[in-house]
């Protein structure tokens, strides 16, 4: 293992093992709910949606005594974690682990990351409250799968340039939303290590050509893609860009290897992704999350003209302001102030459930910083282009992704906005492509002069880490001061 990989992978281990300590149990979003998820196939070996309890009594009394009360949103109550003596927790030891598993909205989520955190869960034992904190410890380790796949990205793209690569992999793992996603009991953590490395193995297969090996292996990886949270769909569009382009390539070539290579990376996928779609069908769970609908009213379907005309008017209000023929979207307001208020403002540092926030004066400062990356990465690839050093299928490969899971984000919003009035979009739903801005911020740098790179490097990191211990502070402020 490169050092420079070694010693960002120790640092990222130890932010993320600070997230999971210093974050109190449920103060993650969704968090209480995706521990009833692992909790309902632990001790219940059944899906959630059927049991008696939303969530088992032990999880109700225990985050009751962690919590002394809901705090979630609240920015004006403080929980008395601190002061909850340990013998409060031990005497909960006994209360029915088993009479959970009801209904609730991330209960319709695929199963695999539920599974993977049993194994903490079953492994750990005692209290309540340590089975969480083993489930979180073994999350962070999820980060590091994150950051790796994100350094190896950026050594398919500009070789072993360790420098670039450091500011990929930095970027990815040291992002403060990723690290405080990736250190509690959430899918996002998985999500952001499942798109990375299939990003990684499509780069791979693009520059390396495609073998029947990395043809099963990508395929598999994005078949657990849907395994793991919905937006693993929209890796689909981008999967197939690159088992077309590589089958391609190799056809001239005219050797059954194409077509056995092709052959093994649909059929990896299918049959992963298919064994998902078969098991929500026999367990009557629907394949992606879905709001319910409110008596007289029809799902959206892009099948239907008006619905595809009323999506383009939600997604330009998204991001522009109204035109004077368009209706106005819950959310939207007319003004496009959701690509900064959805995307920039809770996608770098929004934490607790979302209400725990660095000084306001910093998140235009993210904004500025994000688009500097972004239009430094966009130069970089012009320059790059204009020598002819660009593979264009790479180029669509990584742009496709980045459709897919925006067009999967805005559906699944503008779906809950029509049933429910209710907008779903936060800033953590895009981190799944994390690598991509670690790749502009690389790219960035590329655009300096030798000797400038390593100093911009090291700022790059030094912001980052400042950056972790601001958010790990405003964090110890709302919970413990």
């Amino acid at each position: 293992m490169p050092a420079p990989l070694a010693a960002l992978l120790a640092v990222v281990l130890v932010f993320g093992i600070a997230w999971a300590a210093m974050v109190p149990p449920g103060q993650v979003p969704g968090e209480p709910n995706h521990i009833g998820y692992t909790q309902s196939l632990a001790e219940r070996h059944a899906f959630p949606g059927g049991g008696p309890r939303t969530l088992s009594t032990e999880e109700d009394v225990s985050l009751y005594f962690a919590l002394r009360g809901d705090v979630s949103r609240n920015v004006l109550k403080q929980p008395a974690w601190i002061k909850a003596p340990e013998r409060r927790l031990a005497a909960i030891r006994d209360l029915p682990r088993s009479d959970g598993g009801g209904y609730f909205p991330q209960g319709q989520n695929p199963p695999l990351y539920y599974a993977y955190e049993t194994l903490a869960y079953w492994a750990a034992g005692g209290s309540f409250i340590d089975r969480v904190y083993a489930m979180r410890v073994w999350s962070v380790l999820l980060l590091l799968v994150t950051t790796t796949g994100a350094w190896l990205l950026a050594g398919e793209i500009f070789g072993r340039r360790r420098l670039l690569q450091l500011a990929t992999a930095g970027l990815a793992g040291l992002q403060p939303m990723v690290t405080f996603m990736s250190a509690g009991v959430n899918p996002d953590s998985g999500t952001f290590a499942i798109w990375t490395i299939v990003l990684w193995l499509g780069v791979r297969i693009l520059r390396r050509g495609l073998t029947p090996a990395s043809a099963v292996a990508f395929g598999t990886l994005v078949g657990l893609g849907v395994w793991e949270k919905a937006t693993g769909w929209g890796l689909v569009p981008a999967a197939a860009c690159v088992l077309a382009v590589g089958w391609w390539r190799l056809r001239r070539g005219l050797t059954p290897r194409a077509a056995v290579s092709l052959a093994a990376g649909l059929a990896s996928f299918t049959l992963v992704a298919g064994a998902w779609i078969a098991t929500a069908s026999a367990a009557g769970r629907p394949i992606i999350n879905q709001p319910k609908v409110p008596p007289g009213m029809t799902r959206p379907s892009l099948a239907s003209l008006h619905t595809i005309r009323e999506f383009g008017s939600y997604v330009w209000q998204f991001y522009l302001p109204k035109l004077p023929f368009q209706n106005p979207f819950f959310g939207t307001n007319g003004d496009g102030h959701r690509l900064y208020d959805s995307w920039l403002s809770s996608g770098w540092a929004a934490f607790g459930w979302l209400e725990v926030r660095l000084p306001e004066w910093m998140y235009p400062v993210f904004g500025v910083g994000s688009a500097v990356l972004i239009l430094g990465g966009v130069t970089a690839l012009a320059r790059a282009d204009i020598r002819r050093r660009v593979d264009p299928a790479l180029v669509a490969f990584l742009l496709l992704a980045v459709v897919g899971l925006f067009f999967v984000l805005h559906w699944a919003d503008f779906t809950y906005i029509t049933l429910q009035h209710h907008a779903v979009e936060q800033g953590r739903y895009v981190l799944p492509v994390i690598s991509v801005g670690g790749l502009a911020a690389a790219g960035t740098v590329s655009l300096l002069r030798r000797r400038w790179q390593a100093p911009a490097v090291g700022l790059l990191l030094a912001a980052l880490l400042t950056l972790q211990l601001a958010s790990l502070g405003v964090e110890m402020e709302r919970y413990f001061v």
